[in-house]
């Protein structure tokens, strides 16, 4: 009783072409609220793959920036989360997430918390 969400941020890149026929990028944020799965009643958790390893398409750039980082990452449970004592990333396994820019978002958004920087 009496959760609370975290407020997450989605950013991306909108291609629209003017009246020249020309392509423009306009920036759009959207916020939403998520919240931890776990406190809700009746709900099966379940470690059954969303998305098999075999479709799982990796995201070099992503995956470039995060070795690059020097963070580490665990990928293991269904949560996500910065464990500061640890100095680790916690993300769920690839394949319980339900595709490709989900996982990325939140290993990008976990990096964030990890760099220091105070998120919602």
């Amino acid at each position: 009783m009496g959760e609370h969400g975290t407020t997450a941020i989605l950013y991306s890149m909108l291609e629209k072409k003017n009246d020249d026929g020309e392509t423009c990028y306009i920036p759009m944020l959207k916020t939403f609220t998520v919240f931890n799965i776990e406190p809700i009643d009746g709900l099966p958790l379940s470690e059954e793959a969303v998305c098999s390893a075999e479709t799982f398409e990796s995201l070099p750039r992503a995956e470039a920036l995060f070795r690059k980082s020097g963070v580490t990452i665990i990928e293991k449970g269904q949560n996500a989360f910065f464990v500061p004592s640890i100095d680790e990333n916690l993300l769920p396994k690839r394949y319980l997430i339900a595709n490709t820019a989900n996982f990325y978002a939140t290993g990008l958004h976990e990096l964030v918390r990890w760099n220091g920087v105070k998120v919602g």
